[in-house]
């Protein structure tokens, strides 16, 4: 819902000064995080950057690290009764 309402944004403020920049960030290690195990958290530094790195190249949406947008896509593109039997 998120990103469509976002989408609206883009398409409303196209042309003018103002920039709607969707962030998504995969898992982060974070305070809120620090019960979790570490494996697979990618560093709060580092997804800072690739969010800063988006934002300057003007892009309409960030994934952040780079390699969530292919694991997104690949979830995205799953068969519902495939992705109902994931357990994630």
């Amino acid at each position: 819902m998120v990103d469509r309402y976002l989408q609206g944004l883009q398409h409303r403020f196209a042309g003018s000064a103002v920039k709607i920049v969707l962030i998504k960030p995969g898992p982060t290690a974070t305070p809120m995080t620090a019960h979790l195990p570490r494996r697979g958290l990618a560093p709060a530094d580092s997804v800072a950057r690739a969010i800063v790195r988006g934002i300057a190249a003007g892009k309409p949406v960030v994934y952040a690290p780079a390699k969530w947008w292919l694991i997104m896509m690949v979830i995205r593109h799953l068969p519902r009764f495939i992705f109902n039997k994931l357990d994630i």
